[in-house]
């Protein structure tokens, strides 16, 4: 019965990751079409199976959880993000939710954002599936509950755009 239970935890959460990584996924092929100044790419990596799922609950982190990453170029500069999965038990000590935490690859060193001009952080699902954020906001990272996965996808990439590439 717990197994069952599991499962059905595991399935729920992945189903809401799938559309943000479906939303961010449409978001950079549409600016792929529509810029003529900034390459823009996406890169799937598999699921996270239950077994890394229960890891991520039970200690925050596993191996592999790169859920997909971005590669923005002008063909001077090229910017690579990537999303995996990776709790900070000091942003959350106590709940189990299982956050898609913001990375950055610079100069071949991947580390989590610092730049306050990109304000995305981290996003998650609650156990009744509502959708938080922490982001950068003025000096402070906060915790917000944006409208939509939609809107969240938007602000990324026009922070992205604007300041690694002074479009926006």
């Amino acid at each position: 019965m717990a197994q069952r239970k599991e499962e059905r935890e595991y399935r729920i959460w992945l189903s809401s990751f799938e559309t943000v990584k479906l939303e961010f996924q449409g978001r950079a092929e549409l600016l792929a079409e529509s810029l003529e100044q900034v390459e823009i790419s996406f890169k799937a990596y598999p699921s996270p199976d239950i077994s890394k799922y229960l890891a991520l609950k039970e200690k925050g982190r596993t191996q592999h959880t790169w859920y997909f990453s971005l590669r923005f170029s002008n063909g001077i500069i090229s910017q690579f993000f990537f999303f995996r999965f990776f709790r900070d038990f000091a942003s959350h000590p106590i709940s189990q939710d299982i956050p898609l935490q913001l990375n950055w690859f610079q100069n071949k060193d991947e580390s989590p954002v610092d730049n306050t001009s990109i304000h995305l952080r981290e996003l998650w699902f609650d156990r009744k599936r509502i959708l938080h954020v922490r982001q950068v906001q003025g000096a402070q990272i906060v915790t917000t509950q944006p409208e939509s996965v939609a809107g969240v996808a938007e602000q990324f990439f026009e922070d992205v755009l604007k300041t690694c590439f002074g479009i926006g």
